[in-house]
């Protein structure tokens, strides 16, 4: 099958490949926005999570046959085929609206799992199709592996040989569609460049091609990258903070997705939404236009204006704040540089940590808490929400007193290779010109469309009272 792609012109899907695009299940992705409630600001993106899965296929194809050209004996013909069809299938599992639908789920519920259960599902249906194109491991080694290719691997998790047919030396395959360690994967290239494409006609966003013709296998079975593509990896996250900025958490969009998640909620009770995703064959029905469809006038809660922002926006402060005059402290300053006291007894919060890293209390707060304090202050229901960018991977970082930090790092987990291949080199971040914040946190409000001058009047005040009494910065940027 070939097909004319907005990113990479007209890519080739091999036979296996088509015919699981074709099917039911996968067709059903047209209906599915990449974007979710981003269309309802920017009306340009509309593309699918069908054509962002058609585009990561490709793409994972290219960069496993490129990494077969340079080490033959590790990739074989069904690797590949198995690497097209996790990028195929990877996002087989997004319910309508696309994460604003994993927002509402909550709790356990995630769409990489349920790509797994749907793939199982397509598998079972097409499993004569798939005898005749696999090679070389039987039917269900492969499902594993593509399974595997999907969730993606911590380095500490054990390889399963058994259930994979493969032994642990194809463990770098695992990082190419779903990268746990770096962030930096086919799936991500892939709607980065499409996502900048359709909302800012940005072309050649990311050099792609450049970044995965520097691929490389380390003799520990990681992927790696050649260190001359460590300007192009730092654009990644660049870019990716650009589209969270002004795309994934406008504020207007935050605001579409409450909506969305109400019309979800009138879905549920009347078709018990919860018990849907439970039947693959019944989540295979779900689209957007199910939820948009379930009032009695389909998108009437979706109709401007959504409601009347709050003229108050808040920086959560995202470094830890000296104890004497307040102020905002790198991590690596064993002196604050305003007022020179020690840095050791600076405070912080371990709350939704896995580990033992303190956050700076800026990184804990809450838009459920916060919203619920300004209101009992103003006697007005406000709806807060907080945007939250991270430019890079969460690491652990300590300070001069021995202290352990979360940080956030696009290049510390990346290993680069010299041009022999030989020497593994960690490249310093800092001379690429990574941000010096790399975590930033604004927090805007809103109320209900129908409130009052004077109930907007009340709300900035009860904002700031609680920002004066949580030692944030205030900023007044609109109307």
């Amino acid at each position: 099958m070939r097909i004319a792609d907005r990113v990479y012109g007209e890519v080739d899907l091999p036979p296996l490949v088509a015919a699981l695009a074709s099917t039911p299940e996968f067709l059903r992705l047209d209906g599915i926005r990449q974007l979710g409630a981003c269309a309802m600001v920017y009306p340009s993106a509309t593309h699918t999570r069908r054509e962002h899965s058609i585009g990561v296929s490709h793409l994972t194809g290219v960069a496993g046959c490129h990494l077969q050209s340079m080490y033959p004996k590790r990739i074989d013909a069904d690797d590949i085929l198995c690497l097209q069809i996790a990028g195929l299938m990877h996002d087989l599992g997004h319910g309508p609206f696309s994460h604003t639908f994993e927002e509402y789920m909550g709790g356990a519920w995630c769409h990489e799992a349920m790509s797994i259960r749907m793939l199982h599902h397509v598998v079972a249906k097409n499993v004569e199709l798939c005898t005749q194109h696999f090679r070389i491991y039987p039917v269900e080694k492969n499902v594993a592996f593509i399974c595997l290719l999907i969730s993606g691997m911590d380095d500490t998790t054990p390889w399963p040989t058994e259930e994979t047919g493969r032994c642990e030396d194809k463990r770098f395959l695992t990082d190419i569609v779903h990268s746990r360690s770096t962030g930096i994967d086919t799936d991500k290239l892939d709607y980065l460049c499409r996502d900048a494409l359709a909302v800012f006609g940005a072309t050649n966003a990311l050099c792609v091609t450049r970044i995965v013709s520097a691929m490389r296998v380390t003799e520990r079975s990681r992927l790696a990258f050649s260190e001359s593509v460590a300007f192009d990896l730092v654009e990644i996250f660049r870019l990716r903070s650009k589209l969270h900025r002004q795309v994934y958490q406008h504020r207007d969009v935050l605001v579409a997705e409450a909506l969305i998640k109400n019309m979800m909620a009138t879905y549920d009770e009347q078709h018990v939404l919860r018990g849907v995703v439970d039947d693959p064959a019944m989540f295979a029905r779900l689209t957007d236009s199910c939820i948009v469809g379930s009032t009695t006038t389909p998108g009437a809660n979706l109709q401007r204006p959504w409601c009347r922002f709050v003229p108050v926006t808040i920086s959560l402060y995202t470094l830890p704040l000296c104890t004497s005059c307040k102020s905002e402290t790198a991590f690596q300053h064993k002196f604050c540089t305003q007022c020179g006291k020690s840095t050791m007894d600076r405070a912080g919060d371990v709350r939704d940590m896995h580990s033992n890293c303190l956050q700076a209390p800026g990184c804990t707060i809450r838009s459920a808490e916060v919203a619920s304090d300004v209101s009992a202050i103003a006697g007005v229901a406000i709806a807060v929400h907080i945007v939250d960018i991270a430019c890079g991977t969460a690491i652990e970082i300590v300070d001069p007193h021995t202290t352990k930090w979360k940080d956030y790092d696009p290049l510390c987990n990346v290993t680069f290779l010299s041009k022999d291949e030989r020497a593994t080199l960690r490249m310093n971040p800092e001379s690429f010109f990574v941000p010096k914040t790399r975590h930033v946190r604004i927090m805007h409000s809103c109320l209900h469309a129908s409130a009052t001058d004077g109930d907007v009047t009340k709300a900035a005040s009860a904002i700031r009272q609680w920002a004066m009494g949580g030692g944030v910065e205030i900023t007044e940027e609109y109307e």
